[in-house]
C-alpha cells in the first residue's frame, strides 16, 4: 500500500524539445529574473520559442531582434496557446494563471506554472 502522507519525490527527466513549439507567458521580463533565465535555458532546447509578456527589458528585445525568440508585447489571449506543445507561465495575474491552466488541461498542452508547481505537469528547474 502506498503512503500518500509523505511529500512527493520528483524524477529528473530530460525532454527533447527540438521540434516543439514552446510558449512562455509572463508579466515582465527583467535582467536577472527567473523567467529570463528560463528563456535563456529554453533557447538551447528549441528553435520555436514564443514569448508573450506585458513588458520586456532590452535583453529580451535583443533576443527578438536577433530572431532567437518571437517576442510579443501584449496582453495574454487564449488564442496564444494554440499550436503550443509546451507552455511555461509566470504571471502576476491569478485570473491569467487560472485561464492558462484550464485551457492547457482542456487542449492537452503540457504546462508549468512557475509559482504553482502543484498545478503543473512538470517542474522546470531553472534556478
Amino acid at each position: 500500500m502506498t503512503d500518500f502522507s509523505r511529500s512527493k519525490t520528483y524524477l529528473p527527466v530530460k525532454i527533447d524539445l527540438s521540434g516543439s513549439n514552446v510558449l512562455v507567458l509572463c508579466s515582465v521580463i527583467q535582467a536577472g529574473s527567473r523567467i529570463l533565465k528560463t528563456i535563456r535555458q529554453l533557447i538551447e532546447c528549441t528553435d520555436h520559442l514564443t514569448v508573450v509578456c506585458l513588458s520586456a527589458d532590452a535583453s529580451a528585445e535583443m533576443l527578438a531582434a536577433q530572431g532567437i525568440i518571437d517576442l510579443r508585447i501584449k496582453e495574454y489571449d487564449r488564442n496564444d496557446l494554440f499550436g503550443s506543445d509546451l507552455v511555461i507561465c509566470s504571471h502576476e495575474d491569478q485570473a491569467v494563471l487560472d485561464d492558462v491552466h484550464a485551457a492547457c488541461k482542456t487542449l492537452g498542452i503540457r504546462l508549468s506554472i512557475l509559482s504553482e508547481p502543484w498545478r503543473s505537469d512538470y517542474i522546470l528547474d531553472s534556478e
